[in-house]
């Protein structure tokens, strides 16, 4: 079966490579082909709009250009981008709603759960798990390194930055987010701890 990718999050993570890389914007696009993008970004709704493996070519391309190191600080920048892009649309604001009315123990569990089925529904599944430390949040296709390897450490600075924005706002607190397996090194998965 091959992922699909709905067209929400491809705006807000156009949104965020466009702010981030300015006049590479269209060569980005373009070498990872994604031509149909340049001028406008597809609908804002849950159709679907680019594949998993569009994804990874687009980050591919990235990691090509700039290396390792850049393309952590370009994804990270992105993750930021997209995180507060995020945190205004109806699902944010709904996700803010739905929160204040839960009790505090019960919150970060909550946001981690929420935030995995609506990746998961926006064509980038996610499992999570918890343990006495932290709550995981694993992806065994990760669109970000699908076509990065040999990566000295983990890569997906997007997923880590966005989840940690996201929830340090939502949470109204800190929340630490580490990856701490990444396909991109090598592992079966990439996985995100949040630590409780």
């Amino acid at each position: 079966m091959v992922e699909q990718l709905s067209g929400n999050v491809v705006c807000l993570f156009l949104r965020g490579v466009q702010e981030i890389s300015g006049n590479q914007y269209p060569v980005l696009l373009k070498r990872a082909g994604w031509e149909r993008f340049v001028q406008a970004p597809p609908p804002d709704d849950w159709q679907p709009a680019a594949t998993g493996d569009e994804m990874g070519r687009l980050i591919g391309g990235v990691y090509t250009m700039l290396g390792e190191p850049l393309t952590r600080l370009f994804l990270r920048n992105c993750g930021n981008a997209f995180a507060a892009a995020y945190l205004q649309t109806p699902h944010g604001q709904q996700m803010r709603t739905q929160l204040a009315g839960l009790p505090e123990a019960d919150r970060l569990g909550w946001v981690v759960q929420t935030t995995a089925e609506q990746s998961t529904r926006a064509g980038a599944p996610r499992r999570v798990s918890e343990d006495a430390g932290a709550w995981y949040v694993e992806a065994a296709h990760c669109h970000i390194c699908l076509h990065i390897r040999g990566a000295q450490a983990p890569i997906c600075a997007f997923t880590e930055q966005s989840y940690k924005v996201v929830f340090d706002a939502l949470l109204g607190r800190r929340v630490r987010v580490v990856e701490v397996e990444c396909m991109a090194v090598g592992a079966p998965q990439c996985k995100h701890a949040v630590y409780k």
